[in-house]
């Protein structure tokens, strides 16, 4: 887990710092997974999915490392997607796997994201510079959405031309 992880902080670390990111007015608190808002009540996400499998991370940087004041973090892991968070403190949506059939959904305010969402649909979403990145962007398939107001951000991949993933990211 800790190579895994290294292994993303380190192609996160240099998506960031190659200009495939840009702070707006995305905000993480405009998403909404099936009705849950985030950061989101451990409770709320059981009555909502199950208990979830339940996975302890190791991560080495970001707000969910084992240096952090309020772990140790784990996971709850479904079919599709986790969240991670702690006893002492509530969760974020970690990861979600959009399914080609377009059942698995989130909303950022009013718009519906899944995996039939195309990249012109996304860039009509989120603004004229979500267009930019993708064409500034080493693979031309993935982003860094972050706020104005947090450090925080969500990284969105594309394959074949659909939403593939969306990732939580935090700063080393």
């Amino acid at each position: 887990m800790k190579k895994t992880g290294f292994f993303f902080s380190m192609l996160l670390l240099l998506l960031v710092t190659s200009g495939h990111t840009f702070r707006s007015e995305f905000d993480i608190a405009d998403i909404t997974f099936y009705g849950l808002s985030f950061p989101a009540k451990k409770e709320a996400i059981i009555r909502k999915f199950g208990e979830g499998r339940k996975i302890p991370t190791s991560y080495e940087c970001g707000f969910y490392s084992e240096e952090q004041p309020n772990g140790p973090y784990y996971q709850f892991s479904y079919k599709n997607f986790n969240f991670i968070g702690s006893d002492k403190e509530d969760f974020m949506l970690e990861n979600v796997r959009f399914d080609a059939t377009g059942k698995v959904t989130l909303m950022y305010r009013k718009e519906l994201l899944n995996g039939f969402t195309t990249k012109a649909q996304f860039v009509n979403i989120f603004g004229q510079n979500v267009e930019n990145l993708f064409e500034n962007n080493l693979n031309g398939n993935t982003i860094l959405l972050r706020s104005e107001k947090n450090d925080d951000g969500i990284m969105f991949t594309f394959e074949h031309g659909k939403l593939s993933k969306m990732q939580y990211w935090s700063p080393c």
